[in-house]
């Protein structure tokens, strides 16, 4: 939010009455002191080609209909090595990397020089 105040989010006067306005610039009507904030959802959809080993984990993990929690059991790894590795924020850790290829099937990143494989 634009400002902060404590722990009360504060807005802008012009801010509010913009959004307080449905007919400023496309604006929808809410109440005066309820500011929202929309985000668009991205697509669940697998028909983009994963890119990243984290990519590649979340597509063969969807397609299993597993949840990241059921996933981590299965392969005797801490929740959060998932969703830390499907994010890109981190790599799993040597002890979980050889579990992950395993279950993968293949590496997901090539040797040098050489393309990468068809999942």
């Amino acid at each position: 939010m634009p400002g902060r105040s404590g722990s009360i989010a504060t807005v802008s006067e012009s801010a509010l009455s913009s959004v307080a306005n449905p007919h400023a610039q496309g604006g929808v009507a809410f109440l005066p002191f309820l500011a929202a904030v929309f985000k668009a959802l991205k697509p669940k959809g697998t028909d983009v080609e994963p890119r990243t080993p984290g990519e590649h984990m979340r597509r063969r993990r969807t397609e299993l209909g597993l949840s990241q929690r059921a996933l981590a059991e299965h392969l005797g790894v801490n929740p959060w090595t998932i969703l830390n590795g499907e994010k890109g924020r981190s790599a799993p850790s040597m002890r979980a990397t050889p579990s992950i290829l395993d279950w993968l099937g293949h590496d997901p990143l090539p040797a040098p020089g050489r393309p990468m494989p068809d999942c």
